[in-house]
């Protein structure tokens, strides 16, 4: 198995994998007991998890659902690239491309098309590799966030509703809360790295533009922050909301905090696919494009339309701050209630610490953007050859 095909079966069972392994953590850590928490309500599954061939069908099964579900692919970077910095989708480019060549109507609408046309016959080999290793590197590492994130959303709420008897929160375990104030202080401390390093990033860009300014990004800092303080304010809400019901006696209150934290998260996600576009007329009609879903709750939550593909760091390290912050302490709260050490709080951290550090790192953003770039690179390289062809290629004819 090579090339597209062992990129696409990596595509869904490292996430399935993935997700297969949270699912006995998170069952393990919010309703599990007695040694490695493999015992309580959830004993039978979290055994059967064990196995190797239930884990694979469950990995396979999840599998297969986010390949059906596809989110990565409704990030605006993926589909759009990061044309503000030059980050063009290689389909775009091809398409700027044939503009010249419309009179020929077929070719309306099938850029796509031609493009996986021509990046099967005509790409040099290891930039064909590329494509698919970067692109499916990107799909694993976005689809690997949103599980964790949503492992530690709603494992902690979900051990809350499961616990019998009155909860309480009075109890005070200083060991439990340092190791939770340190991971989120870590986890903060991670997100100001990364706003720096944008910073100078940017700093670098202006300058070999030559329109650097003093207190430039300061301003554009304070300016972003306002613009996602809302979508914050409101996810921290949600949780605050979400831990309080989740804390109380009746199970039924319980499970609406269930719903207050599942809130939050489809929330984040929504905030995680990038900004809402900015809509330009339609070239011949003037209307505009009607908004999408995400894009109307966005603006709701006063978060503008913007032109560029993704929010910056700091506001992303904001938004994650609102959820995952909270989302801890819950956890802490189910741990010191269970009557745990502060071993488990640590299991907690370790999936708030792996959340921040894949988009604090940006690896599979930065590649896929490269990628995209030297796609378009190989397209204006061949420019005259693609459009004399594209001119004189006919409906029936094939790329040879």
């Amino acid at each position: 198995m090579t090339g597209f095909s062992l990129y696409e079966t990596f595509r869904f069972v490292i996430p399935g994998a993935i997700a297969a392994a949270l699912v006995s953590l998170t069952l393990r850590l919010a309703i599990g007991s007695g040694a490695m928490y493999s015992e309580g309500p959830a004993k039978g599954l979290v055994a059967e998890l064990a196995t190797a061939r239930t884990f694979l069908f469950v990995a396979l099964s999840f599998g297969f659902i986010l390949y059906a579900l596809d989110l990565p692919v409704r990030a605006r970077i993926y589909e759009e690239g990061d044309p503000e910095h030059g980050y063009l989708v290689p389909s775009n480019t091809l398409d700027k491309m044939l503009s010249a060549c419309r009179p020929q109507e077929w070719l309306a609408g099938k850029t796509l098309s031609v493009y996986f046309l021509l990046m099967d016959a005509h790409f040099p080999t290891e930039l064909h590799k590329k494509v698919y290793f970067f692109g499916g590197l990107y799909r694993i590492y976005f689809d690997a966030r949103v599980l964790i994130v949503t492992a530690l959303t709603l494992g902690p709420v979900i051990g809350l509703v499961a616990l019998r008897g009155d909860p309480s929160s009075s109890e005070f375990h200083r060991t439990h809360a340092l190791v939770a104030a340190i991971s989120i202080i870590l986890s903060i401390a991670a997100g100001a790295v990364a706003t720096v390093l944008h910073r100078n990033a940017s700093k670098a860009r202006r300058v070999r533009r030559g329109d650097l300014t003093p207190h430039e990004y300061l301003k554009r800092l304070r300016q972003a922050l306002r613009e996602a303080g809302w979508v914050a304010a409101f996810i921290v809400g949600a949780q605050a909301s979400a831990l309080t019901l989740a804390m109380q006696g009746a199970v039924g209150v319980r499970i609406i905090g269930l719903g207050m934290a599942t809130t939050a998260l489809i929330c984040w996600v929504l905030f995680e696919f990038g900004p809402p576009p900015v809509r330009t007329p339609h070239p011949k009609t003037g209307e505009l494009p009607p908004r999408s879903v995400r894009a109307l709750i966005l603006n709701r939550l006063r978060c503008p339309d913007s032109p560029e593909t993704q929010f910056i760091p700091a506001q992303r390290a904001l938004v994650d701050a609102a959820l995952m912050a909270p989302a801890m302490i819950a956890a802490t709260n189910l741990t010191i209630e269970q009557g745990r050490s502060a071993n488990a709080v640590l299991w907690w951290a370790l999936l708030l610490g792996i959340g921040t550090f894949i988009v604090v790192s940006r690896k599979h953003e930065v590649r896929l953007l490269n990628s995209f770039r030297d796609q378009s690179t190989w397209l204006s390289w061949n420019r005259k050859k693609i459009e004399m062809r594209a001119q004189d290629l006919a409906p029936d004819d094939a790329w040879a």
